[in-house]
């Protein structure tokens, strides 16, 4: 049975595979077998396939427990396996943004401290961080990132240890690897209409949020709905039905009769099973409940943007400052410096002039990979964000419209068995 919304990984059971989740393989992003061809990129074009299998409650320390994450997969470097917690993620994702500012990295589930054991959530949050997972391998620049592939590949389980031994980016090397993934876009120059473009749909996605909220406790209701419409249904199929057949319409029918409507139709069920029952509603839900996510991802990358800005904004001022500075020390002012120092002035000249150069040089890089980023977000993540949030919406609809059509087909075999059964044709003959 399903574990309730009430019941933790311990008192139902201590693993979870993908089966339990009811999932049918396809999950939040269309995965289809959670296998995707790469986008263009230095490495060779492979299939990438990754996959949380399976989940498991194991003990910490002093009697604690926490869940860990079977993540399976194959890529062109051989099949791997790795179990990580939900901070492991967590620390992941936290590192892919200070790594990849400006980058729109996919969402992960939020963080919950309590009633973050009980079983409906976990298989829940399983969902979502796969989808973390296979939207990732979908973007080859973080997919073969240094960071992403020690959380996917190195065994050990101290993963903030191993990102810490991991080698420090510096902003020179963030533009340069900014100007080998878009050599197109690193040749545009910066112009008020991408800050325009920027500004616009940042605005918009704000806007957007104010709905989702609703969005979800509407998208929520709608899943209970058709989950207790089908439960009705199979109700009064298999049990309301076939009960009345055998305590009452058996004392009606001649001793003979074998005509039970119901009975016959679950004796045929049995022997031919019809095709499994998903609430398409689920997939609706849980697309609301990601795009949301999504768009808060889109807003933290323009936020970041606004963040070089800032920083921009202080370096030059500090450029002015130490120019000040410069001037006094070459117009014979003494500093506070030079009197708790007792440096000579060609001294505080020389040194004065190197923070200049390292203030410039900062200044340079900042300013670059704020334009690059500009350029990047106003012409190629807001035109791809538009055009795969189209994309998935109408593959999402066709895949409901599909399973709606199959769920149809399977209430109308309940109804045309009833029609075709001889009594029922009888009955209504003479009736008519």
């Amino acid at each position: 049975m399903e574990p309730t919304r009430t019941e933790s990984m311990e008192e139902s059971k201590t693993t979870i595979t993908a089966d339990d989740t009811g999932d049918d393989g396809t999950g939040l992003v269309d995965k289809l077998e959670n296998v995707r061809e790469t986008e263009t990129t230095d490495k060779p074009q492979k299939l990438v396939e990754i996959r949380i299998t399976e989940v498991q409650v194991r003990d910490g320390k002093l009697g604690s427990k926490h869940v860990v994450y079977r993540i399976k997969g194959k890529d062109q470097e051989g099949a791997f396996e790795i179990f990580r917690r939900y901070s492991d993620f967590d620390t992941l994702r936290e590192l892919l943004l200070v790594r990849w500012p400006g980058t729109v990295i996919p969402p992960i589930p939020s963080k919950k401290s309590v009633g973050n054991m009980e079983a409906w959530f976990v298989k829940d949050r399983m969902k979502f961080l796969e989808a973390f997972l296979i939207r990732v391998s979908e973007m080859p620049h973080l997919y073969y990132s240094e960071e992403f592939q020690i959380f996917l590949k190195n065994p050990t389980q101290d993963l903030e240890k191993a990102f810490t031994s991991a080698k420090k980016v510096t902003t020179q090397e963030i533009v340069e690897k900014y100007q080998q993934l878009y050599p197109e876009l690193a040749q545009k120059e910066v112009t008020s209409e991408h800050s325009t473009i920027i500004m616009n749909f940042q605005m918009s996605l704000i806007k957007m949020l104010a709905y989702f909220e609703n969005f979800k406790k509407m998208s929520e209701n709608v899943v209970q709905a058709k989950k207790n419409y089908y439960e009705s249904l199979l109700f009064f199929r298999d049990r309301l039905m076939v009960d009345y057949e055998r305590s009452c319409l058996a004392e009606y029918s001649f001793p003979n009769s074998t005509s039970m409507v119901f009975q016959g139709y679950s004796e045929v069920r049995k022997a031919q099973p019809g095709k499994k029952v998903l609430n398409s509603f689920e997939y609706i839900h849980d697309f609301i409940r990601i795009t949301e996510k999504d768009i808060r991802t889109f807003i933290q990358a323009i936020e970041q943007r606004e963040k070089l800005q800032g920083q921009k904004e202080k370096l030059i001022e500090k450029q002015r400052a130490l120019g000040v500075e410069l001037q006094g020390i070459l117009s014979g002012k003494t500093s506070m410096t030079s009197l708790l120092t007792r440096k000579n002035k060609d001294t505080e000249i020389e040194n004065c002039e190197k923070k200049i150069a390292e203030t410039k040089r900062e200044l340079e890089l900042t300013s670059n990979l704020h334009d690059l980023i500009t350029v990047i977000l106003a012409t190629h993540e807001i035109k791809v964000f538009k055009e795969k949030k189209l994309d998935r919406f109408y593959r999402l609809i066709r895949k409901a419209a599909t399973n709606e059509t199959t769920q149809l087909g399977e209430v109308r075999k309940i109804w045309t068995f009833v029609l075709e059964d001889e009594t029922v044709k009888k009955s209504a003959k003479e009736l008519g």
